[in-house]
């Protein structure tokens, strides 16, 4: 089945997060390898979600977060991002 552009450059993003993971993990980067983990299947759902079901896209990070043990850093991004 043929890709669409916005497909191609969702599998490009995850392409690069796995790389920049692998480099970080080489560097002894501990920071960076699990923030390009954490992120590395967020385009894989903004593609499958993001037309359908935007909203899906942040529980899906969510998701990969807690399995990661990554919630508290979403939550401390999120509030530093967004509270007024």
């Amino acid at each position: 089945m043929k890709k669409t552009k916005f497909e191609k450059a969702c599998a490009l993003f995850a392409l690069a997060l796995m790389e920049i993971r692998e480099v970080a993990l080489a560097d002894k980067n501990k920071v960076a390898y699990h923030l390009a983990d954490l992120f590395h299947n967020l385009p894989a759902s903004i593609a499958k979600n993001f037309s359908r079901d935007p909203d899906r896209v942040f529980d899906d990070l969510q998701e990969f977060a807690r399995q990661r043990g990554f919630v508290k850093w979403i939550e401390n991004a999120e509030r530093q991002m967004f509270e007024e």
